[in-house]
């Protein structure tokens, strides 16, 4: 949604316009964006339950792109927690690059999913997939995601509301590293995807020639 305004500034202020309307007229209101959703659909659809502190890997491969987004998540509270996200664009199917995703850990599941129906037999897919299936537990849902994404959504609704809570539903976290500075100072730091709703402030003095700045990256 974000990418529709020109500034920061306005697109906080839309959010905060929709807040207010949703709260006056108590209207239930959630929007995100689909890659905060790729991994529960990974988790939902495999029926995925690991004890706690665990991890898993929810893997993407794009064969258009013929790049990786590979997603970590850990067992916490009773649901699952995305703890780092990796991209690789440059695919080389060899050692370093297995290590690149895994590094030190050791997942109890890697999961799979086809993000369209045009790699269902796909040589990318299929190669990403034989560079873990020989030592870890696989699973690949039988639809692709876009298939299972108008499900998820509303599955996700529905646990948000408490109406249906998902024992395999993962954290909405924070979509963007970012800094906030003053002055060339940085005053609040944020860059491990904390979970949502994530709240940190600081007061800083008055003074009309400080600038504060927030960056994103």
């Amino acid at each position: 949604m974000d990418s529709q305004f020109s500034s920061f500034k306005e697109a906080y202020n839309f959010r905060l316009k929709c807040k207010e309307f949703c709260e006056t007229n108590e209207i239930f209101y959630f929007s995100t964006v689909y890659t905060s959703i790729q991994s529960l659909i990974a988790t939902t659809f495999t029926k995925t339950l690991v004890i706690e502190d665990d991890e898993i890997f929810a893997i993407f491969p794009s064969e258009k792109k013929k790049a990786i987004r590979a997603e970590k998540l850990i067992r916490k509270n009773g649901q699952y927690q995305i703890v780092e996200i990796i991209d690789i664009f440059d695919v080389s199917f060899d050692k370093k690059f297995k290590e690149k995703i895994l590094k030190n850990s050791n997942p109890k599941k890697v999961i799979f999913i086809r993000m369209n129906p045009d790699v269902l037999d796909s040589y990318f897919f299929n190669k990403c997939k034989e560079m873990f299936e020989k030592d870890f537990s696989i699973e690949i849902p039988t639809k692709t995601g876009f298939e299972y994404s108008r499900d998820a959504y509303v599955i996700k609704v529905l646990h948000l509301m408490n109406e249906m809570i998902n024992p395999y539903n993962v954290t909405i976290h924070c979509q963007n590293k970012f800094i906030v500075i003053c002055d060339g100072i940085p005053l609040i730091t944020v860059k491990d995807r904390p979970v949502l709703p994530f709240e940190e402030s600081v007061i800083i003095d008055f003074d009309s020639n400080k600038i504060v700045s927030v960056s994103f990256f």
